[in-house]
């Protein structure tokens, strides 16, 4: 669902593409969300046979909610070290976030999100 909420709608197989997985193991996924309601399923404009996967606005909330409760976790964590290791997590999300940006610019993809373990 984080997938079609940053990106938009996409097919089974697009997803599977971005998550690494093969199309069959997406499709067990996106056939329980269907199943929930958390996405909808319409035709492709160009290609009848496939189907574009859309967040619903109950699938929108699940995911707000699930975003909230594993935030409120981390955040309950962090409250729980030390003020000099709260300052070393954060000088390491620096590291990371610099490393983010030299691995997405050498993966020859112009957006966040975008890389593939496969690139480098």
């Amino acid at each position: 669902m984080g997938l079609l909420d940053r990106y938009g709608p996409m097919t089974t197989a697009e997803l599977a593409a971005r998550r690494l997985v093969r199309h069959q193991t997406m499709a067990v996924t996106v056939a329980e969300l269907l199943r929930h309601g958390h996405v909808s399923s319409s035709p492709h404009s160009v290609d009848g046979r496939k189907k574009v996967l859309s967040l619903t606005p109950s699938g929108r909330v699940a995911l707000t909610d699930d975003r909230n409760r594993r935030e409120a976790r981390l955040a309950e964590a962090i409250g729980l070290l030390s003020p000099d290791e709260v300052q070393k997590l954060l000088d390491g999300l620096v590291v990371i976030d610099r490393l983010n940006q030299l691995v997405a610019s050498n993966s020859g993809h112009n957006q966040p999100g975008e890389f593939v373990t496969g690139d480098w």
